[in-house]
């Protein structure tokens, strides 16, 4: 696997583009409604749990599960290239361990594999015979 980098807009550029193509879409205030009635409403604050839901430490995009540290200092004109040794879908647990320069193909939803603490985006990344 190689990562592949795109260039990002700044976080200024981003406001400044939604504001320019939504300009003027303010919050039309705060209510309370039933539970009942919220479906497909819009929360006006954070809501926060004891408990994490579902109890694991999951993907939230297809891609790699890696060590974070193999990926530093890697651009474009040096890709960091890992050895994949195995996959983890959803629904499964991850029988394998992610170790130093290795990395594990991981679906939407999946649980991360042991050893890994980061995700490398699918979109990001190139596979090498």
């Amino acid at each position: 696997m190689v990562l592949v980098f795109h260039k990002l807009a700044s976080l200024e550029e981003a406001l400044r583009n939604i504001d320019e193509k939504l300009g003027g879409i303010k919050p039309l205030g705060i209510e309370s409604v039933e539970l009942s009635h919220a479906y497909g409403r819009i929360l006006a604050e954070d809501v926060y749990t004891n408990a994490d839901s579902p109890p694991f430490d999951r993907s939230l995009v297809d891609g790699y599960a890696v060590i974070a540290e193999d990926t530093y200092n890697a651009d474009e004109a040096n890709p960091a290239r890992l050895r994949l040794i195995g996959k983890v879908e959803v629904g499964e647990l991850p029988s394998i361990e992610v170790s130093p320069r290795t990395c594990v193909e991981i679906s939407t939803g999946a649980p991360i594999p042991r050893g890994a603490n980061a995700v490398v985006m699918v979109e990001c990344t190139k596979a090498e015979d």
